[in-house]
């Protein structure tokens, strides 16, 4: 698979990556493995729900207290660049004034999206994301909820996290461990619903 933001960025997306897989066909069940826009990724497929291995390795780690802010906050790269906040209220920020400056931040060369975090109680937490290439709020960042799970995994003892996102649909994610940053099994999983189709424009085809 082969992602591409709004903006005609090239870039690895995960929610797009679980709704491409809930499209292959039925004998494309269970464990299978991806290669998608440059990444590796395993994949667990059933009718109405998609889990996604996040990359690892070493460039694929956690940075905590990166920026000079008094918010907690980690930094994380999973094929894209990943700024989670921690906030007291996430419905009290004012996102298109709070976001925008850290997402264009002079200590994040490739910039990245922005991500606000909210503890609810262990294991369960609230989180909203000012996605790159959109330039503005979006329903649910996949990558953002597993950078979120792991660098909670690294606070607590609790390794498996459900996120409500500003969309209907919560995303689970968990991790068998993190160490040096560095995390293992990173899985984000939660259910894929079509929602319509449609028919591209036969010069999309063309690549004209």
């Amino acid at each position: 698979m082969e992602h591409w933001e709004p903006d005609g960025a090239h870039t690895f997306c995960s929610n797009g990556t679980r709704a491409a897989a809930s499209l292959l066909p039925s004998i494309q069940r269970g464990r299978i493995q991806g290669a998608v826009s440059g990444e590796c990724v395993s994949l667990c497929v059933d009718e109405n729900r998609v889990g996604l291995r996040l990359p690892e390795g070493d460039r694929y780690c956690l940075q905590v207290q990166l920026l000079p802010m008094e918010l907690p906050h980690a930094y994380g790269w999973t094929g894209t660049p990943h700024l989670v906040i921690e906030v007291q209220d996430v419905d009290r920020v004012d996102f298109p004034s709070f976001a925008p400056p850290l997402r264009w931040h002079p200590l994040l060369p490739e910039g990245a999206n922005v991500s606000i975090l909210q503890i609810l109680t262990p294991g369960r937490a609230r989180i909203r994301t000012w996605e790159r290439g959109v330039e503005g709020e979006t329903l649910c960042c996949g990558q953002g909820c597993a950078v979120a799970g792991a660098w909670l995994a690294t606070r607590s003892k609790t390794m498996d996290w459900h996120f409500q996102p500003a969309g209907d649909d919560p995303v689970q994610v968990s991790v068998e461990g993190v160490q040096d940053g560095k995390w293992a099994g990173l899985w984000l999983s939660g259910p894929v619903r079509r929602i319509g189709t449609f028919e591209p424009d036969p010069s999309l085809l063309r690549g004209t």
